[in-house]
C-alpha cells in the first residue's frame, strides 16, 4: 500500500511539470508546423489528465487495501492504527476530486443552457446559398465580413462575396473547409472544457490561445494546397 501511495506524489509532480512547462516551452514554437503543435499540446495535457486519473485510481485501490488491513488487524493494534492513518491520504484525494467535479458542473451548466437558447436563434437567421465540395454554405445577414464554421457547415456574412473576387471567395471557403476537415471546432471545444476544469492553470489558458492561432495556420495550410498564396493572402487581409 505504501508503494501505491508513493506513486501518487510522482503522478502529481508529472501533472505540475506538464502544466508548468507547457506555457513556457510550447507557446510560439510550432508556427511552421501547426498540426504537429496541436498534437503535442493535446498529447501533453492528455498525459497530465491520465496522471490525475491514475492518482485517483491508486487512491481508490489504497482505500480498498486499507479496508482489508483494518479487517485483518485487531482494533487498536499498531498495524490497525498505521493502516488507519495512511488511509486519510486517498480519502483526501477523493474528497478534492468530488469538490472539483461539483465546481465544474456549476461552471458548465450555464454554458450549456446558453448554447441551447442561442443555437435556434442562429439557425433561424441562416439561409443556404450553395454547396462547396460537399460542404453546405449558409449566409447570415451581417454588414461586416464574416466566415466561420458551425455544425459541419460554413457560414458567411451577406456582404462577404461582394468584397472578394470569386477566387478569393473560394480561398475563404477552402480555409473554412480546412477547419472542418481538421476537426478544429471539436478540438476548441475540448480545449475550452480543459480550461473550465482548470481555470487557474496557465497551461489551460495558453492551450486555448495557442489552439486559436495554430488552427488558423493549419487551415491556411489546407487552403494553400488548393489555391494560390497571393489569392489567400488577399482574402485574409479582409479579415485582418
Amino acid at each position: 500500500m505504501q508503494s501505491q501511495l508513493l506513486a501518487i506524489p510522482v503522478l502529481v509532480e508529472w501533472v505540475i511539470l506538464i502544466t508548468t512547462l507547457a506555457p513556457m516551452v510550447f507557446v510560439g514554437r510550432f508556427r511552421r508546423r501547426p498540426n504537429l503543435g496541436i498534437a503535442i499540446w493535446f498529447l501533453s495535457l492528455l498525459s497530465a489528465g491520465l496522471a490525475v486519473l491514475a492518482a485517483l485510481g491508486l487512491g481508490l485501490v489504497s482505500i480498498f487495501t486499507t479496508w482489508v488491513s483494518l479487517s485483518n488487524s485487531p482494533a487498536g493494534s499498531e498495524a490497525w492504527i498505521g493502516a488507519l492513518a495512511i488511509s486519510f491520504a486517498p480519502w483526501l484525494i477523493i474528497a478534492l476530486a468530488g469538490i472539483s467535479i461539483a465546481l465544474v458542473n456549476i461552471r458548465v451548466e450555464p454554458l450549456i443552457e446558453s448554447a441551447r437558447e442561442t443555437q435556434p436563434i442562429l439557425d433561424a437567421t441562416l439561409r443556404p446559398i450553395t454547396s462547396f465540395f460537399g460542404v453546405p454554405v449558409f449566409e447570415i445577414d451581417l454588414p461586416v465580413p464574416l466566415a466561420m464554421t458551425s455544425n459541419g457547415r460554413i457560414v458567411v456574412s451577406s456582404n462577404l462575396k461582394s468584397l472578394l473576387t470569386q477566387d478569393e471567395f473560394d480561398a475563404v471557403l477552402w480555409h473554412e473547409s480546412g477547419h472542418l476537415a481538421l476537426k478544429h471546432n471539436q478540438l476548441k471545444t475540448v480545449a475550452r472544457f480543459v480550461k473550465l476544469l482548470s481555470p487557474g492553470l496557465a497551461a489551460s489558458k495558453a492551450l486555448v490561445v495557442e489552439l486559436d492561432v495554430l488552427a488558423e495556420l493549419a487551415a491556411d495550410g489546407y487552403a494553400l494546397r488548393r489555391v494560390e498564396p497571393d489569392t489567400l493572402r488577399k482574402a485574409r487581409s479582409l479579415f485582418t
